[in-house]
């Protein structure tokens, strides 16, 4: 694996992430009509809708792993 391929691989989505959020604080900043506004609206939202997805990925995958253990548990005895 070359150096770029694993930096692009680590660092690209927290970089997307960042450029979104940039774009959307200078337009809630800087614009006033409400083209801007929906645009920081939407651009605000994304960094917290893709947070909140990975939580819930997190959420259940420990779910599943609780109840996988409990089911060889009962299994065993």
């Amino acid at each position: 694996m070359s150096k770029t391929s694993h930096f692009r691989k680590i660092w690209s989505m927290p970089l997307l992430l960042a450029v979104l959020s940039l774009v959307g604080l200078l337009s809630a900043l800087l614009g006033e009509q409400l083209a801007w506004k929906a645009l920081a609206w939407i651009t605000l939202a994304v960094p917290i809708v893709v947070g909140l997805w990975y939580a819930c990925l997190r959420q259940r995958a420990k779910v599943r792993k609780m109840f996988s253990s409990a089911s060889r548990f009962i299994q065993d005895s």
